[in-house]
């Protein structure tokens, strides 16, 4: 007696097909995923981190320009561990478009916002009232999520420095205002007021080794800053 003529046989056929093509369906799609990671390993990871965080808040949200951006896997350059922190920086943003970032990075609930920002509004004369509103909306945007925040990093241009340091002079007074933690490196990596030759690839990108710096930095600050 064949299948087709055996009800019990067919069933059995039948659901053994199923069982068969849902377990070829689900190493097709791991097969998938594990092309992707390897092929494009920080974002994919990235995103692990992002999925991650809607259950588990993370240590750490970084938003900012491609400074931080370029930064990648903060959790990994941290402890080794890519799911303690998240990137929502992007490359270009000025401060309006970070307080936007401020805003995304609060719905993922981190214990705290780490965010450099400056260095693309240096592109022209600074105008100190309406660059301070902007960081009172970034602020206000993270709520009550306690907000790291490194003042921007000098360059290799004198003019964009002189700029530099006027957004300092408002970052300072915002920060003061909204109880932000101040933190800053420019000490290790300009200590002449020029950012040194080993720490940019550019005059203004970082190298590996302005990263180091940072993320030493990053935990000293953070653990005082309690919001």
């Amino acid at each position: 007696m064949d299948a087709a003529s055996d009800p019990a046989s067919a069933t059995k056929v039948a659901v053994l097909r199923k069982r068969w093509l849902t377990c070829l369906g689900i190493g097709l799609v791991t097969a998938g995923f594990v092309i992707a990671v390897y092929l494009n390993p920080t974002d994919r990871l990235e995103q692990i981190a992002r999925w991650n965080s809607v259950l588990v808040s993370p240590e750490y949200a970084f938003i900012g320009d491609s400074l931080t951006k370029s930064g990648g896997l903060w959790g990994w350059r941290l402890d080794r561990n890519p799911l303690r922190a998240i990137n929502l920086a992007q490359n270009g943003a000025k401060t309006a478009d970070i307080a936007i970032q401020a805003e995304k990075a609060a719905a993922y609930r981190p214990h705290r916002i780490v965010v450099m920002a400056g260095t693309n509004d240096a592109d022209r004369a600074v105008e100190a009232i309406e660059l301070h509103n902007t960081w009172r909306r970034l602020f206000s945007a993270a709520g009550t999520t306690p907000v790291i925040v490194f003042l921007p990093p000098r360059s290799s241009d004198p003019l964009l420095n002189d700029r530099l340091r006027a957004i300092d002079s408002v970052v300072r007074r915002a920060a003061a205002e909204a109880n932000a933690c101040l933190a800053d490196f420019n000490d290790a990596i300009a200590p002449t007021g020029i950012l040194e030759s080993q720490y940019t690839t550019d005059g203004v990108h970082f190298t590996e080794m302005a990263y180091a710096v940072w993320v030493a930095r990053l935990p000293e600050i953070a653990r005082s800053c309690r919001g």
